[in-house]
């Protein structure tokens, strides 16, 4: 993930991100077969980290609790997690609409926490 953040996806190659983790570029291929396949799975490593984060979160819980479920994570990968938002156009139709349903699951959980606690919210919150 560092290496697309720092460099973004076209820039960066099989062998600086191989090299980044310490392995070659031959045992990278073994795990990915290409490029675009490491790139869609470090896509969902961030979002799937929120998901399970808020997940252990009961679905009653407190705003206070479901915000620093995910600010543990994004704090975390925060070297990694802005690329996404500018790099993830080059994921193709089906690994953006489940990329987007998960992330859509995530703004459910914070904003389903600010409804409970602040109801005065939700007429700004209908859009979410």
């Amino acid at each position: 993930g560092a290496v697309f953040s720092e460099r973004g996806y076209h820039s960066a190659s099989m062998e600086e991100i191989a090299a980044a983790v310490g392995i070659t570029a031959a045992a990278l291929y073994r795990h990915f077969p290409n490029k675009y396949a490491l790139f869609a799975e470090c896509a969902n490593v961030m979002v799937d980290r929120l998901v399970a984060a808020l997940d252990e979160v009961p679905g009653d819980g407190a705003l206070a609790d479901v915000l620093a479920a995910a600010t543990r994570v994004t704090v975390a990968h925060r070297a990694a997690g802005g690329v996404y938002r500018w790099e993830a156009r080059y994921l193709d139709r089906d690994d953006r609409r489940v990329l987007k349903g998960k992330f859509a699951h995530v703004v459910g959980r914070v904003a389903a926490a600010v409804r409970r606690e602040h109801p005065a919210s939700d007429e700004h919150l209908r859009a979410v």
